[in-house]
């Protein structure tokens, strides 16, 4: 009799781990951003959103001093100084991407 009591309480926490799996899948927390209502699934992503709508820039660019809101940003601005590779014939510019192009 006890062997069963621990079978049925091990099917009980799988069932219940299965549908809080299945509930975080249909349902997935999210945290919304108070100024625009823009949902987002983890609380880093709101944070870094949450920049948008303020005017603080902390990341600063080491060539020229620039200052950006996200490292993402500033990742791309950097390749502005780096040699440009992609050459376009059509307007005869150089750039640091080929999707900008």
């Amino acid at each position: 009799l006890l062997e069963a009591d621990k079978l049925v309480s091990k099917s009980n926490k799988s069932i219940t781990k299965k549908d809080n799996k299945h509930d975080k899948m249909v349902k997935p927390e999210s945290y919304d951003c108070t100024v625009c209502n823009k949902k987002f699934r983890l609380k880093s992503h709101l944070a870094t959103h949450s920049r948008a709508h303020i005017n603080i820039r902390k990341f600063k660019c080491n060539e020229c001093g620039n200052l950006y809101k996200t490292k993402a940003n500033l990742y791309f601005h950097m390749k502005t100084h780096e040699e440009a590779p992609f050459f376009c014939e059509k307007c005869n510019k150089t750039f640091p991407e080929r999707k900008i192009l």
